[in-house]
């Protein structure tokens, strides 16, 4: 487990790093490879509802797997559709013995345990973060709880991303 004092140093070098006006798309993988890094995971992602709510969208990933196009999931599917269909986290610490998790061999690396925390615009859970490792029983209550602080903290910065990309869609 990484330090308190560490972990607290980390959170404010990503909040450095998000907050200038310009550039924030380009910025934005700073957040799971925090998370990747507070939590000593294999792989991270932050994925956001679209536009629809019918789709899951992989918007940035750290670590395995960056090679291989992110594995689609609708509101609902999996873990992390759960958690956003829930609002609520969850932490699972064998996918093979939990019922939520979908096994989705295409993504290119395993997954044994993962966390996963909504990631809010007001009272919409607008994505999902989270962060797998490849053995079981990886993550505890503590993780689960960085996890939540970091998405709390990021929520903000997507949000404005997100208005930012629906304001240059619908501009004639």
């Amino acid at each position: 487990m990484i330090e308190p004092q560490r972990a607290l140093e980390l959170l404010l070098e990503m909040t450095c790093a998000l907050r200038p006006r310009a550039g924030l798309v380009e910025q934005l993988p700073v957040v799971p490879e925090l998370a990747m890094r507070v939590l000593a995971g294999d792989h991270a992602s932050i994925r956001v509802v679209d536009v629809g709510s019918q789709r899951v969208l992989c918007r940035v990933r750290a670590g395995e797997g960056l090679f291989r196009q992110p594995v689609p999931f609708a509101p609902g599917e999996g873990v992390l559709g759960w958690v956003i269909a829930n609002r609520a986290p969850a932490r699972v610490e064998d996918t093979a013995t939990d019922p939520r998790f979908v096994e989705k061999g295409s993504q290119g690396f395993g997954i044994g345990s993962l966390v996963a925390a909504p990631l809010w615009s007001g009272d919409e859970v607008i994505g999902v973060l989270s962060v797998s490792g490849k053995a079981t029983h990886v993550f505890y209550d503590w993780d689960l709880w960085m996890l939540e602080l970091i998405a709390n903290t990021a929520s903000p910065y997507l949000e404005r991303l997100r208005r930012e990309l629906l304001a240059a869609e619908t501009r004639p």
